[in-house]
């Protein structure tokens, strides 16, 4: 059980960082003036942020269950 929890958690880790990838790239590579480059990039790493935050209580709560 204990290597399953891992491998979910290093999954998620993985589909958040490809995601984060194909997110920003566009941003990144995109001439659009900075203020709205800028906004997307806080909009984006807002998700992230939540998305980590997320797995790290989740991985905490099922730690002490087990």
């Amino acid at each position: 059980m204990l290597l399953g929890k891992k491998l979910g958690i290093l999954s998620s880790i993985v589909g958040i960082s490809i995601s984060l990838y194909f997110a920003v790239s566009p941003v990144l590579f995109n001439l659009s003036p900075s203020h709205d480059a800028g906004l997307q990039s806080a909009i984006i790493a807002t998700f992230v942020g939540l998305s980590f935050a997320v797995i790290g209580i989740i991985s905490n709560n099922q730690r002490k269950n087990t």
